[in-house]
This record gives C-alpha cells, sequence and structure tokens, in this order.
C-alpha cells in the first residue's frame, strides 16, 4: 500500500512538474566565443553577454541549455517549441514557418582571407583572379559562394576546418577563407595574431539574426520578441555591442 502511494505520488508529482511554466530557453551548442560553457561550467560568450542584458532589463526568468547534439536536431527541438530561441540564425524564406525573425541584427557571419602577416602587401583580394597561382585552403561541405567553388582555383581541401590556420602558419597554403571572429578568436587563443594577415574585403558576408521559435507558447516569448529590436538598437547606439566584440576578439 505504501509503496503504491508512492508510485501514485511520484506520478503526480510528474504531471505537476510538467505543468509548471519553464523559463524563457536558449538552446545551443557550443562555439567560443560567441556562445560556450567556461571553466566553471557556466554561460558565457558575446551571445550570452548581449542576452543577459535582454534578460536583466526585461526581468525574465530564462535557462541557457547548451547541448552536445548536432545543430539539425537543436534547430528541431526549437522548431518544436521545446525552447524559444536560437542564438543566431541567417534569415531564409523557407525558415519563416517555423522561426520569427527581429528587424535588427548585431552579429554578421564573415568568411575572409586569412594571409601570413609577411605576405601583406603582396596577397590581396578583390576579386577571384586575384587567388590565381596561390594555394587556397578550402573546407568540403562548405558553400563559400558557387563562384569560388567554380573559379578554377588550385584548392587545397580538407574536411576539418580547423586545419587552416596550421597549414597557413607552416607555409602549406598561401591563403584561406575563414570565418573571420572565429578566426582571430583562436590566433589569440594560440598566441599567434601578430603572424597572421586578415585582407579588409570578405569573399561573403551574411547578416544573422536571433530566431524565435513560432511553436512556443512560453509565457514571456511575445513579450521578449516586442522589445528585442528597441534594446539592440540601443546597445548599437551607445556602444555596448562594439565594447563586447573588442572585449572578445581584441
Amino acid at each position: 500500500m505504501i509503496i503504491k502511494m508512492l508510485c501514485l505520488s511520484l506520478l503526480y508529482f510528474g504531471f505537476i512538474s510538467q505543468a509548471l511554466p519553464r523559463p524563457f530557453t536558449v538552446l545551443s551548442t557550443q562555439s567560443a566565443p560567441f556562445k560556450y560553457l567556461d571553466k566553471n561550467q557556466q554561460p558565457a560568450g558575446l551571445h550570452v553577454d548581449v542576452w543577459n542584458i535582454i534578460f536583466q532589463e526585461l526581468n525574465v526568468e530564462h535557462d541557457f541549455k547548451f547541448v552536445s547534439w548536432g545543430s539539425k536536431r537543436v534547430k528541431t527541438e526549437i522548431e518544436k517549441g521545446n525552447a524559444e530561441l536560437h542564438f543566431s540564425l541567417s534569415k531564409k524564406k523557407e525558415r519563416e514557418k517555423f522561426y520569427i525573425y527581429p528587424k535588427e541584427s548585431y552579429h554578421s557571419q564573415l568568411y575572409s582571407f586569412f594571409i601570413r602577416a609577411k605576405d601583406k602587401g603582396k596577397i590581396k583580394y578583390d576579386s577571384m583572379s586575384d587567388l590565381k597561382g596561390l594555394i587556397v585552403g578550402a573546407t568540403q561541405s562548405y558553400t563559400y559562394t558557387e563562384e569560388f567553388w567554380h573559379a578554377d582555383l588550385t584548392l587545397d581541401v580538407t574536411t576539418n576546418n580547423s586545419l587552416h590556420i596550421n597549414k597557413l602558419l607552416k607555409g602549406r597554403i598561401d591563403i584561406a577563407p575563414l570565418k573571420k571572429h572565429a578566426g582571430l578568436y583562436e590566433l589569440n587563443k594560440m598566441g599567434a595574431r601578430e603572424k597572421v594577415y586578415v585582407l579588409p574585403n570578405p569573399l561573403t558576408e551574411r547578416a544573422s539574426y536571433a530566431a524565435f521559435s513560432r511553436a512556443s507558447s512560453q509565457k514571456d516569448k511575445q513579450r521578449v520578441i516586442e522589445n528585442y529590436d528597441r534594446i539592440i538598437r540601443r546597445l548599437k547606439s551607445d556602444g555596448t555591442i562594439k565594447r563586447l566584440y573588442v572585449k572578445y576578439f581584441k
């Protein structure tokens, strides 16, 4: 009888737990320096800093949930309404049936060309013809641009994007298109920032946006959406966003 009552109590508690409203949940993989767990296993990074400002201003209970799943499953769970926010997604028409996009963006995904610092002035990029005769690092399955893949360049193709910086420093390639901010972060960690120069003209630049789940019915979601653009405009105009980029990328 006691065991039966305990089981019923646990079952009842389970129903109550499921019925309790959850905090505004941001679901994400880790990608330093934008979003990661620090040495104390606390959420950190540029995106986390921005959202902490937003949540504090709006007094919204929240949870940064970092998972080891692939990014595809993260999107699926958000699209189902099991979390409220994807930190950063490019706008695509087919995604709009799953996500609500704000007007403001504070982050762009730049693919910029990295070269050795000693080659500054010798190597430039204004058009694909400038890359002829160079050994160009590239990562299989990365989209870059169609023009890049069809430019008949001398490519050193790898499946692991993280290899390009070491190849560049060792002289095995001459140039590589890398995600600018992630590349600078890795160079800073390696203590090799001064050995590499980033060409001023990017290969491609795409704005990324906070993407809110349409399917979510979380109680604070609409209020966050309604205030997001206003807060981001202020953080850009008062220099907060710029200071955060300096903090993480020097």
